[in-house]
């Protein structure tokens, strides 16, 4: 994943990259992408995450209507299953000490769901992430993700949201 290079020379929006990496590096579980490193290239930062050979559940779903053709139930109930438990582990972090992170996903739809040929669903981009000890906060009046997909509490800018509104 890399940010754009005009991106990259704001403080806020390099902090913020940063900050994501920092959250999905203490994240390790078989249906979350971890990332695997970070790294500056002249004014651009890139974030290494492990290749998952495969589509996302968005391209899926497109495909599924484009074909006319449903989804089976027992494929939809097992990526479901497994993109909660992704959202479990993050849920339930901790850092070294045993305290817990508060993660908060924040922007779960298809689009951020990926469906490995291993026939593993792993959740992707914790971009918009919020965790206890996250540096960067959402401004007053800013929303992130995507709007679509959010729950009432998160669209209304509540401070205060926890897993509920990933589970939402």
């Amino acid at each position: 994943k890399r940010l754009h290079a005009h991106l990259a020379k704001d403080p806020e929006f390099a902090a913020m990259f940063l900050d994501e990496a920092r959250l999905a590096a203490r994240l390790h579980h078989p249906n979350v992408v971890p990332v695997l490193d970070v790294v500056t290239e002249g004014d651009e930062l890139f974030l290494v995450m492990e290749y998952v050979h495969g589509e996302t559940l968005s391209q899926l779903l497109r495909a599924s209507r484009e074909q006319n053709r449903p989804v089976p139930l027992p494929v939809i109930i097992t990526i479901l299953s497994q993109v909660l438990r992704g959202l479990h582990a993050a849920h339930e972090a901790t850092n070294e000490r045993g305290d817990a992170l508060k993660i908060v996903h924040r922007d779960v739809s298809p689009q951020n769901v990926i469906l490995g040929v291993d026939g593993v669903a792993r959740v992707l981009d914790f971009g918009v992430a919020k965790a206890m000890w996250r540096a960067q906060t959402t401004k007053d009046g800013q929303i992130k993700g995507k709007m679509r997909y959010m729950a009432a509490e998160q669209l209304r800018g509540d401070d205060d949201v926890d897993c509920r509104v990933d589970i939402y």
